[in-house]
């Protein structure tokens, strides 16, 4: 069983502001699953480490105030439950660390890092509609997710 190491136990858990968008991906793909661009929570919901450092480990992330974070390091989620129930799907999840970087992005670059990214896929009828709801965003939460609220 993984254990927190040593050197996380001294990191500052951040209060972020959710979701949390990964801008360090450049490039995005359509056969990717879009929960490892956006986060609604601070899990990840894979024991796969391959997975953790392909897209996690060392990425930015900027939350719905705009503050960026960089991902440190991450640690199973203890619980009684999780061995026995294992074979469920979500019940694996992993707490990743972040660590503020002191950088904020604002309404205006988050929106071009999104029309960029979209922009980049195929066209098609959702990523047209997609581009269309960020373009009107007014927040940072409406830019990351394409949803008034």
């Amino acid at each position: 069983m993984e254990k927190i190491h040593p050197a996380f136990k001294k990191v500052k858990i951040e209060i972020m502001n959710f979701p949390i968008l990964n801008i360090s991906i450049e490039k995005w793909n359509e056969q990717e699953d879009l929960t490892i661009l956006i986060h609604f929570d601070k899990y990840i919901y894979t024991s796969k480490y391959s997975i953790f450092k392909e897209y996690y480990l060392g990425h930015l992330f900027c939350d719905c105030n705009g503050t960026i974070y960089k991902v440190v390091g991450k640690s199973e989620v203890e619980s009684k439950w999780r061995k026995l129930l294992s074979f469920l799907p979500n019940l694996y999840k992993q707490e990743i660390y972040f660590k503020k970087t002191g950088k904020k992005l604002t309404k205006e670059e988050l929106k071009n890092i999104m029309i960029s990214r979209i922009s980049e896929m195929k066209v098609d009828d959702f990523n047209k509609a997609w581009l269309k709801d960020v373009e009107r965003s007014n927040s940072y939460f409406q830019i990351m997710t394409g949803l008034n609220k």
